[in-house]
C-alpha cells in the first residue's frame, strides 16, 4: 500500500512538474518562435514577394498553430490525418492551399511554412512528456515481451521441422537447473 501511494505521488509531481512548469515555457519558446517566422512572413507580404493569397494560407495556418500549441498533441495529428484521408473535399482543399503556396516559386515562404509545421510538430510530441513515466515502462514491455515471443518462435520452428527422434532426444537432454 506504501508502494502504490508512493508510486502516485511521485507521477503527481512529474505531472506537476511537466504541466506546471516545463510545457508553458517550451510552448512559450516555441510560439515567440513562430512570432518570427509570422513577421518574416508579413515582410514578404510588404515586400511583395508573395501573393496576398499565399500570404492569408500562410497566416492562417501560422495563427492556427499559435492557437493550438497548448494543446494539440500525437493523437489529435493522428486524428487530423485520418479525417483528411477520409474526407475527400477537405483534402482537395489542402492541396489546393498546398500548390498557392508552391506556385510562389519562393523558398523563404516554403521555409516559414516548413520551420512552422516542425514547431507545432516538436510541441505536439512535447505535449505528452506527461505520460511518459507510463509510456516508458510499457515500451519496455512491449521490447521484452517482443523478444521474448521472437526466442519462442525460433525455438518452435526448431521442434517443428526436426524429425521426432531428434525433439525426444534434445528434451531429454535439457536440464534447468
Amino acid at each position: 500500500m506504501e508502494t502504490l501511494l508512493l508510486i502516485t505521488i511521485l507521477f503527481g509531481s512529474w505531472l506537476f512538474f511537466a504541466y506546471a512548469i516545463l510545457l508553458p515555457n517550451y510552448r512559450y519558446n516555441k510560439r515567440i518562435q513562430i512570432f518570427q517566422l509570422r513577421d518574416k512572413l508579413r515582410e514578404l507580404k510588404f515586400q511583395k514577394m508573395i501573393s496576398a493569397n499565399a500570404f492569408d494560407i500562410s497566416e492562417n495556418a501560422i495563427c492556427n498553430g499559435v492557437r493550438t500549441l497548448s494543446f494539440i498533441n500525437v493523437f489529435d495529428v493522428l486524428r487530423i490525418s485520418k479525417w483528411l484521408s477520409h474526407d475527400k473535399t477537405a483534402s482537395e482543399v489542402l492541396e489546393k492551399r498546398n500548390a498557392i503556396i508552391e506556385n510562389q516559386k519562393n523558398n523563404e515562404l516554403n521555409e516559414i511554412n516548413k520551420s512552422v509545421t516542425v514547431l507545432i510538430a516538436k510541441t505536439s510530441i512535447m505535449n505528452m512528456v506527461g505520460w511518459l513515466p507510463i509510456f516508458i515502462p510499457l515500451l519496455f514491455l512491449f521490447v521484452v515481451v517482443g523478444s521474448f515471443a521472437a526466442k519462442i518462435i525460433n525455438m518452435s520452428k526448431g521442434i517443428a521441422f526436426n524429425n521426432s527422434e531428434a525433439v525426444n532426444r534434445d528434451l531429454n537432454n535439457i536440464s534447468l537447473g
